[in-house]
């Protein structure tokens, strides 16, 4: 998580920086158009956003990865639980016993 707060913290420079360099192309737009430099300060503020864009990528890169592993564990221990139950000589696994043993046990272990 505290990868995380860094990537929020990154991401609010980031969008201040461009920001203002936007509200300064803004107020100075009549110097700007009399020496003719959109063009440079285009690039700058293109540079600027990409810089941002990227934060914004890896943020969701972590987030999406943290939901990911949100429901790992539970698959894990639905495997192991299953895999234990076969190792210790159970070697008959229909769908009645999975469906009213093991469901309800982790839907109660989900739950908290």
């Amino acid at each position: 998580m505290k990868c995380a707060s860094w990537l929020r913290l990154k991401i609010t420079s980031r969008t201040a920086e461009r920001i203002g360099l936007v509200s300064e192309v803004i107020h100075s737009i009549q110097f700007v158009k009399m020496f003719a430099w959109e063009k440079p300060f285009e690039k700058l503020i293109e540079f600027s956003r990409r810089k941002e864009v990227d934060i914004f990528t890896r943020a969701s890169y972590l987030r999406g990865l943290s939901i990911s592993f949100m429901a790992f564990p539970e698959r894990v221990a639905l495997l192991l639980t299953l895999a234990s139950y076969v190792l210790l000589g159970n070697y008959d696994i229909t769908a009645d016993k999975v469906s009213n043993q093991t469901v309800p046990l982790y839907q109660t272990i989900w739950f908290f």
